[in-house]
């Protein structure tokens, strides 16, 4: 027999009538072993078969009682994947430690006046991992719109054929021609890559922050007033309806609605949440409506996390 052991909310749970209709009811259920109502945290744990029933059949039976019921979540980071920062590639610093240490490398046989032809085979190795530079030239001057990449070509290719004459010529004197070659060639494409990253990252918070509202409804002693998201307090107490998006990560103290949270599963997922349940900034209230009490706001909240 295969058994697992799992925790569900249980909404409006006060009375111990109450935790005991729960408990005769489910103990009573074919495939469930063992049963255990916590009252005051307004939980039950159920170790029930895999084979015979499963956590979608236990929230029905608790419903049957009279009851909303949700499988307990501990709120985590682990879960989440971001469709717009999971294809971020940063910049590769083991292409900047290749022609460091290259630089390093040809001023070392510089001094010590080796034969040139050493240094012009790296030179050739430096070209070849850094192409990369000359074909973001090349779509600078079909757009005729030359630009960074285009100068540090040119400046590249003067100094690599200057330092191929001098190495022809058998002189010592090709190794600064070579040296500069490589350290520009190393700039650029580390510059290149890292503006590359840094235009993704900024589009990828900017479509993150779009799903968080600029003003949300707030209950306090007069009752309720609309107040903006960034003015938000920790344990202030929020009124979330249908089609609302959730503006902080918090708990639900009253109320019972369908949240979807593809905003931060990348999957479409809409869950139960209840009294005691944990709510994400970012996420979707479709049907019902809650109360939620802030835990988290701005950039501390979980979807900010990846902005």
């Amino acid at each position: 027999m295969e058994t697992k052991k799992q925790t569900f909310s249980v909404a409006n749970l006060y009375l111990n009538a109450s935790a005991d209709t729960i408990y005769q009811h489910l103990i009573n259920t074919k495939g469930i072993v063992t049963v255990t109502v916590a009252l005051s945290d307004r939980n039950v744990t159920v170790e029930y078969d895999l084979n015979i029933i499963s956590a979608d059949n236990i929230i029905e039976k608790i419903k049957a009682c009279g009851y909303h019921a949700y499988t307990r979540e501990i709120p985590t980071t682990d879960f989440l994947i971001q469709q717009d920062a999971k294809n971020l590639t940063k910049p590769n610093y083991r292409i900047l430690f290749v022609f460091v240490f290259e630089v390093i490398l040809l001023t070392v046989l510089w001094i010590l006046h080796i034969t040139p032809w050493i240094g012009l085979l790296f030179s050739f190795y430096s070209l070849y991992v850094g192409r990369i530079i000359f074909m973001h030239a090349k779509e600078e001057i079909q757009k005729k719109n030359p630009s960074s990449a285009t100068i540090g070509s040119i400046a590249i290719s003067i100094s690599f054929l200057y330092s191929i004459l001098l190495t022809i010529q058998n002189t010592v004197n090709a190794y600064p021609f070579m040296i500069s070659m490589i350290m520009i060639l190393g700039t650029d494409i580390y510059k290149t890559k890292y503006l590359k990253y840094m235009q993704q990252a900024s589009t990828t918070s900017l479509n993150i922050k779009q799903y968080i509202p600029e003003n949300t409804a707030v209950f306090n002693k007069t009752g309720e007033v609309i107040e903006e998201t960034s003015q938000l307090k920790k344990n202030q107490i929020l009124i979330i309806r249908p089609n609302e998006n959730i503006p902080c990560d918090g708990i639900v103290v009253e109320g019972y609605a369908s949240v979807d949270e593809s905003t931060l599963t990348g999957i479409q997922s809409n869950i139960t949440k209840s009294e005691g349940s944990y709510v994400y900034a970012g996420t979707r209230c479709l049907h019902g409506s809650l109360q939620i009490k802030v835990e988290k706001i701005g950039e501390k909240t979980t979807l900010l996390q990846f902005a």
